[in-house]
């Protein structure tokens, strides 16, 4: 969990600490590694790779960091609600017009936000029916 004593326990002390080359897996949370000190650690190859599932913005753009998708929830029962939860937002949208649980990153590099959900184009601003 994300606690005072957990954030940041991976920064440049503890990574010093690691062998030349290391390479760093990080699937708990973004705020348990401090981003300068893996961009640092990085840059002087004292870590060879940081893999993720979220990488940080900073470290996007590094080719040593490798971005996995993240699967915490992909379990079966949480396939199923999944699965339902989309079609009573679409009947909700379709019927009243609502729109919930919407994403539109701003950092993308594209001119046009993208949605990481779906992995398409986002439309601005969101159609609303009506």
């Amino acid at each position: 969990p994300l606690l005072a004593v957990t954030r940041h326990l991976i920064n440049a002390k503890n990574l010093e600490l690691m062998h030349p080359g290391a390479i760093l897996l990080n699937f708990s949370r973004e705020e348990i590694v401090d981003v300068k000190a893996i961009a640092a650690a990085l840059a002087s190859k004292k870590l060879r790779y940081y893999v993720t599932d979220f990488p940080a913005q900073p470290l996007c753009e590094n080719p040593a960091v490798i971005a996995l998708p993240h699967l915490g929830a992909s379990t079966r029962e949480a396939e199923d609600n999944s699965a339902v939860m989309v079609v009573d937002q679409v009947r909700d949208y379709l019927e009243n017009g609502n729109i919930q649980n919407a994403s539109r990153r701003t950092e993308s590099r594209s001119p046009t936000p993208t949605c990481p959900t779906w992995s398409a184009r986002c439309r601005a601003p969101w159609p609303r029916r009506g």
